[in-house]
């Protein structure tokens, strides 16, 4: 049998803003709130930069050849409490931590060469703590 649970809000019993969720086995649980992504793009450098689809970020902004850098939305707790992960349409990625601060990031592209390089077509998510 089947159910079809509708809500606008959920909301933890002991802590509004923390729900856990029985994991596989059920043996484990984890927090809701900590597994969900707080941003996505996926997002064209062909021509002008524009997003394709995406949450919680800025267009991208073209840096330099191979380097470009978006803003947060919603900015994250500390520029230390987020990953990113992503993929490109070419032969690299690369998020520069030494620019990744609470409010923005700056991805940078490489070959296979190890040069930086525009690529057309980037996707990326980030997990973590929002602010």
């Amino acid at each position: 049998m089947s159910s079809i649970l509708k809500v606008n809000t959920l909301t933890g019993v002991s802590t509004a803003g923390s729900i856990s969720v029985t994991g596989e086995g059920n043996s484990t649980t984890t927090n809701l709130q900590n597994g969900l992504a707080k941003a996505h793009m996926t997002y064209d450098l062909s021509g002008t930069a524009e997003i394709v689809h995406g949450f919680n970020l800025s267009s991208p902004v073209d840096v330099a050849q191979g380097k470009f850098g978006c803003s947060f939305i919603n900015n994250m707790a500390t520029a230390t409490e987020y990953a990113v992960a992503g993929i490109c349409k070419g032969n690299g990625f690369m998020v520069h931590g030494a620019l990744q601060t609470a409010s923005a990031m700056q991805i940078w592209n490489y070959d296979w060469d190890g040069d930086l390089s525009d690529f057309d077509l980037y996707g990326l998510v980030v997990h973590g703590d929002l602010a």
